[in-house]
């Protein structure tokens, strides 16, 4: 079948080509306008920015017409692991056997595989007898496993948690991987996969992977990914923050603490004997004086390193010694490397920290890039990360592939593409966008509750007098609640309150297991409520009434002590521009948008989004939020919510808002949790 319009939308037809193939899929005119519109992106050979909501279908939306066009192999790149699991496993089962001579491959990062070199040495170092049964259990079953295992990858193992400290002994990193000369090589799980994906027709990836083999070619040190013909990012909001790390650079206490534990598990026979142990000892407490630089009960933060070496007395010295001790075993490791593959990998390795860790301790001599510190509660990372991420993108992204559609639930703000097309790199006057609206029933299905009376969020008095607001409207709706928070210091208070009331449902907590195995409770017991922040406000995909009450502290507006940020701040204002208004509004917008939208995951869903933050109807950018939001009936006052849910409760219950079997098999239309 040509890819023609005509042709698009005859395959996403009511009787077309995929409506017959694909059980229960729902044509919708927003998914057409899509395809055609990617499609006339392909004939043209340029590039195209969608913004396509939950329930829009983009996945088939961009699939398609970059199917039906056959011109080389598509990468498609997503932020999640969840829309790249969604995509490979759901989506693209139904969609290929339409397109048979088509070979996919999902692509995840490194760390996501198993390595069996290292996994052979940690498991010949480890010391069983200091562990628990359950832990030797475990053991057995990952060397079980291992041996079994065909890809290698470590979500197979269902008894290792992301946040597992095994997954550092088992995996490798870019910095102490072996390559070739890699007894392992050939079996290798991330090579198989890597060399599957060069012969692959469609690649499933991820942002990172993609923006690695941009900085790997724009070097000309290599690929991960074949040359395609056309590229999609989708959750394309994540890209800028995420291309300024991937083309920065970094260095990390963790790093070095890595170095000198590959270097000690190697022995004697490997070259390793006192005066190395010496040096290596050496490297070790150089680190730990560069975290104690610090004053002490400092455990986080971060500041550009001009800053920090002016108020820290003690940093300059430490991190000059640090870069020195890393220096000199590099050197001394180089000088035994002959004959010793993994000694001199190991010295390549100590020089390359050296080399990072002596260039971003001094303040930035290039006004793109900003160099700062970050410290943790047992590390410390030097960053130089680059302030505007346009340039690098239109370099090494736009000018290498024909076409690059750019995708995802919030990309405009108050209904405006600009602010995105101008950090990204795209022309304003020239760039092909669109707007693919919403199917869900916002009026009737959903309400928008700002509570009065609140005072100004930076007043003291405002998280304790916000708590008991959050807490009426929980009552009201019974639980079923989802509270996020813009702080780790709003959430512990939240949680610190909420476990002094008496409450007829359970309450979840953020910091009581992985992110994983809350979601898994929040799911399984409907009534309850979690309070959580950070990556919970992408990505949680829960349908039905389990989730109708979506509670946000405040409007997200990024901390202000973010370096890269203030850096970004400070070009806009040099030249003329409103920092907060080009930058920090719509930074806030995109975020608010991303958590508003776990509100409504499915057609027959419904709920209350309470946002607390007065400066919503009070602030004169207040209506930038509001306009940027879906349109939602909006009530002033608590007892009109909860009448409204009541009444909206008993008819879902009913079976008027469709019944618990509809929702379990749900409508297809190829679209993931984006949103």
């Amino acid at each position: 079948m040509p890819m023609t319009p005509d042709a698009i939308a005859s395959f996403l037809a009511p009787k077309g080509p995929l409506a017959r193939a694909v059980a229960r899929f729902e044509p919708r005119a927003g998914q057409v306008d899509m395809a055609q519109t990617v499609g006339r992106a392909i004939e043209s050979g340029g590039h195209v920015v969608i913004e396509a909501g939950t329930g829009t279908g983009k996945t088939f939306g961009y699939l398609v017409p970059a199917l039906l066009a056959a011109r080389g192999p598509v990468v498609v790149a997503t932020a999640t692991r969840t829309l790249q699991d969604q995509i490979f496993e759901t989506d693209l089962p139904r969609l290929l056997p339409l397109f048979p001579g088509i070979k996919a491959v999902r692509l995840k990062g490194r760390a996501n595989y198993l390595c069996p070199f290292r996994m052979k040495q940690w498991v010949a170092t480890v010391d069983v007898r200091v562990m628990t049964l359950e832990e030797r259990l475990r053991l057995r079953g990952l060397i079980d496993w291992s041996s079994r295992t065909v890809e290698g990858d470590l979500a197979e193992f269902h008894d290792l948690s992301e946040e597992d400290p095994w997954r550092r002994s088992i995996t490798s990193t870019r910095e102490n991987c072996l390559g070739r000369e890699c007894p392992d090589f050939v079996e290798c799980p991330f090579n198989r996969v890597r060399l599957a994906a060069m012969e692959a027709g469609l690649i499933v990836t991820n942002h990172h992977l993609l923006l690695a083999d941009l900085a790997l070619k724009e070097g000309r040190f290599g690929q991960i990914l074949p040359e395609a013909a056309m590229v999609v990012v989708d959750e394309a909001h994540n890209l800028p923050p995420l291309t300024s790390v991937v083309f920065g650079d970094s260095v990390s206490t963790w790093q070095t603490r890595d170095l000198i534990g590959d270097l000690r598990k190697l022995g004697i026979e490997a070259g390793v004997d006192e005066v190395v142990l010496r040096e290596a000892d050496r490297v070790h407490q150089a680190t730990e004086e560069v975290i104690h630089a610090w004053p002490s009960g400092v455990e986080e933060g971060k500041e550009e390193i001009g800053l920090l070496r002016e108020r820290l007395p003690k940093l300059p010295e430490a991190l000059g010694d640090w870069h020195q001790a890393l220096s000199d075993l590099a050197d001394l490791l180089d000088r035994r490397k002959e004959g010793a593959e993994e000694i001199a990998k190991l010295a390549e390795r100590g020089q390359e920290l050296a080399d990072r860790v002596g260039s971003l301790s001094q303040s930035s001599t290039r006004p793109e890039v900003v160099h700062w510190a970050e410290r943790g509660a047992r590390s410390v990372i030097l960053h130089g990360h680059l302030v505007e991420v346009a340039g690098v993108l239109r370099q090494t992204l736009f000018a290498r592939y024909p076409t690059v559609v750019m995708t995802s639930a919030t990309l405009t703000t108050a209904g405006k593409f600009d602010h995105f097309l101008i950090t990204v790199g795209l022309d304003r006057e020239t760039t092909p966008t669109l707007v693919v609206p919403g199917s869900f029933d916002y009026p009737n299905r959903t309400v928008l509750y700002c509570p009065p009376d609140l005072p100004d969020p930076k007043d003291p008095r405002y998280i304790d007098q916000l708590l008991p607001r959050m807490g009426e409207l929980v009552r009201a709706t019974e639980g079923h609640a989802l509270l996020l928070f813009t702080s780790h210091r709003h959430l512990t208070k939240a949680r610190a309150w909420f476990e002094t009331q008496d409450w007829d449902f359970p309450v979840l907590a953020q910091g009581q297991g992985s992110r994983r195995a809350l979601l898994e409770r929040f799911r399984a017991t409907p009534e309850s409520v979690l309070l959580a922040t950070g990556s919970f406000w992408e990505g949680v995909d829960i349908q039905g009434r389990s989730l109708s009450c979506l509670i946000i502290d405040k409007l997200p507006f990024p901390s202000p002590d973010d370096p890269v940020l203030r850096a970004r701040m400070a070009q806009v204002k040099e030249r003329g521009r409103s920092d907060f208004v080009d930058v920090m509004i719509p930074l806030a917008v995109t975020q608010l948008r991303q958590g508003a939208g776990r509100l409504m995951r499915h057609s027959n869903d419904f709920g209350v989004l309470m946002i607390c933050d007065p400066r919503l109807r009070r602030a004169n950018y207040g209506r930038i939020f509001i306009e940027s939001l879906p349109p939602m009936k909006r009530l002033g006052h608590l007892a009109g919510v909860a009448r409204w849910y009541e009444g909206i409760v008993a008819e879902h219950e009913a079976g008027d808002a469709g019944s618990e079997a509809d929702r379990g098999g749900g409508d297809v239309a190829g679209g993931g949790p984006d949103g």
